[in-house]
């Protein structure tokens, strides 16, 4: 069921979700998702510490596109006093963000060493305290989790209800544990338990790769909305309704288009680096085209780029 989806006191359009991809969801691709429909469009995320010292490397995260409203800002952290701090520092940069998301999911170790991402899930005081010190700061907040640490300490619906009784305006239940990473598939029956149990909108997240996939969560699972991950690389336009064979689907239109952005935003040197990864899915399962992947890979210029795009797909 597609749906406008309140979240505090922010309205999205509808409740299809671009999830924040670290190394992917530049603003360059979120401009792209939000021009196929995308409810809402989360940056990457981003250090509350780094910002708080003022790393350089978290000012590009920071951009965000004209079309993108509302706006949300993915933040990771340990440490409540560095999510507030951030927030004053979003005042001192003049960046405004509707929403801001706590990263509580990421399972990579070189973030839960530090007791971060998805290593909060064994700490709920502190993701509580992370939670009711950032809602004292900001009128919308919601978290991204797994449905837990491993098999043996899956604990998504009491994490989740412990979160909303700390003041979180939603939740986002990506249904894998952390030890799985991203192998296996997605436990939508624990994300459904989740929706059960509290108020607050939950939002689904795990193995969608069509439109129509995206209806049937939300019908079977009763979720507020999804959130579309690796789905949507390669496939900005699975956020609305489209023909699913690649074949069809894909055009040289939404390369180009995603060129556009990169270079509306970054220099020669992104865009080209940022469009060998996505062109890497946008012409997986394509025939015809390994010429093509070749050629990209030794080509240094945009131009050269476009080029490439427009004499290798014909459709």
């Amino acid at each position: 069921m597609i749906n406008p989806i309140k979240i505090g006191s922010i309205t999205l359009k509808n409740n299809i979700i671009a999830a924040p991809i670290a190394g992917y969801s530049d603003v360059a691709y979120r401009h792209l998702c939000k021009d196929f429909g995308a409810g809402i469009t989360p940056t990457e995320m981003v250090s509350a510490k780094g910002l708080v010292y003022q790393n350089k490397n978290s000012y590009p995260l920071l951009m965000t596109a004209e079309n993108e409203t509302p706006t949300c800002v993915q933040l990771f952290g340990s440490e409540a006093e560095f999510f507030v701090k951030a927030i004053d520092e979003f005042k001192r940069l003049n960046y405004h963000f509707d929403i801001i998301d706590i990263n509580m999911g990421c399972p990579m170790p070189k973030i839960t060493k530090n007791g971060e991402g998805s290593a909060l899930m064994k700490d709920t005081l502190n993701a509580c305290k992370i939670v009711e010190e950032t809602k004292k700061h900001h009128k919308a907040v919601t978290c991204k989790i797994r449905i837990g640490w491993d098999e043996e300490n899956i604990n998504a619906v009491s994490f989740a209800k412990n979160l909303e009784s700390a003041g979180v305006d939603a939740v986002t239940v990506h249904g894998r544990t952390r030890k799985q990473m991203y192998t296996g598939y997605a436990n939508w029956d624990v994300i459904g338990e989740v929706k059960a149990n509290l108020k607050i909108p939950v939002i689904g997240n795990g193995d969608i790769r069509s439109f129509d996939e995206a209806q049937e969560k939300m019908t079977k699972f009763k979720v507020d909305g999804v959130m579309i991950g690796r789905g949507a690389i390669g496939r900005p336009q699975i956020f609305q309704r489209t023909i699913h064979n690649p074949q069809r689907t894909l055009t040289d239109k939404i390369i180009l288009k995603h060129i556009e952005y990169l270079e509306k935003y970054f220099d020669e040197r992104y865009t080209i680096n940022s469009m060998r990864k996505h062109l890497a899915y946008y012409l997986k399962g394509i025939d015809g085209t390994k010429e093509l992947r070749q050629k990209i890979n030794r080509i240094e210029k945009i131009c050269e780029l476009q080029e490439a795009i427009l004499d290798g797909l014909t459709f």
